[in-house]
């Protein structure tokens, strides 16, 4: 009914990430160009952080659809797995085609998988989606994955994508060997003020808004976020 009232098309404030919706204020646009840096670098580990609703989804999306074919990318939405079902995982995101019944098995799969897409001038890219729900023993498989590389090159970049929980576990000691080949970090903050006045105005003008439904004192003052 309330569409109706404010002669909106659609809901403007659905917790998907809808494409149409997509907003990115400075620190997002910055946040994007890093990813984007780190993929055409080959710059290996990255870790991007933030708390609940900051737009981490956002960003991978839109990675997504500006690095095209040339990357090809495999998403762990969970990485809560075993490290052989996180292998065969990856094995059917990255289209190997095969079941693996060892570890063993898979790196020489993989391997050859990595050089083969080098040969082709295409780059890897894996996300671990949810870092913050890693265990040890699976952060230090995908730090192994890591040493399948050229002497000039790195043959696959690793994104870890999670809310601020990851910073305070890759800083353990025993999980020192992969933060310390994490080259970029990039934490994203809340919206402030002045930014949640645009990010509202867009949202409202996609669903069709002609006129300010909020003024200026329904709006949330302080830091705000976005999903």
């Amino acid at each position: 009914m309330y569409l109706s009232h404010y002669k909106l098309n659609q809901k403007p404030f659905e917790i998907t990430t809808d494409p149409k919706f997509i907003w990115l204020g400075e620190k997002h646009t910055e946040a994007l160009a890093t990813l984007e840096y780190g993929i055409q670098e080959s710059k290996g580990f990255l870790l991007l952080t933030g708390d609940v609703g900051t737009g981490k989804t956002l960003l991978i999306n839109s990675l997504l659809k500006r690095i095209g074919d040339e990357v090809v990318t495999a998403i762990v939405p969970d990485p809560g797995l075993d490290n052989l079902d996180f292998c065969n995982f990856l094995s059917q995101e990255f289209k190997l085609n095969k079941n693996f019944n060892s570890k063993g098995d898979f790196l020489l799969h993989f391997r050859h998988f990595l050089h083969e897409t080098h040969q082709q001038n295409k780059k890897v890219l894996l996300i671990i989606d949810e870092a913050q729900n890693l265990k040890s023993e699976l952060l230090e498989e995908i730090r192994l994955l890591s040493n399948i590389e050229l002497d000039d090159a790195k043959l696959i970049n690793i994104f870890f994508v999670g809310q601020n929980e990851i910073s305070q576990i890759l800083n353990q000691e025993k999980n020192r060997a992969v933060r310390q080949r994490i080259s970029i970090r990039y934490h994203i903050n809340p919206l402030f003020e002045f930014e949640t006045r645009d990010y509202i105005i867009h949202r409202l003008e996609i669903a069709g808004s002609q006129n300010e439904i909020f003024n200026s004192e329904a709006r949330p003052r302080g830091q705000f976020s976005q999903s």
